[in-house]
């Protein structure tokens, strides 16, 4: 499971705490678990961030399983 940098608590420098960012984590972990496609899914958040990881990387996203993204 991913902890998203951040997440939970103020951030120093909201710089770091882009969506585009917790994407770019979301490909991260797939590297680093040597994993080339998996289903991603999340609730509120992560669901938001499972969105812009297949938008971002779609060859690297099987399918989703979302539940109240944010905007």
């Amino acid at each position: 499971m991913l902890d998203l940098l951040g997440h939970g608590q103020k951030p120093e420098h909201a710089s770091k705490y882009r969506m585009d960012l917790y994407a770019e984590q979301m490909v991260g972990l797939l590297d680093h678990l040597e994993i080339d496609r998996a289903a991603v899914g999340g609730v509120s958040l992560g669901a938001s961030v499972c969105l812009m990881t297949v938008a971002r990387a779609p060859a690297r996203v099987a399918g989703l399983v979302l539940e109240m993204p944010v905007s």
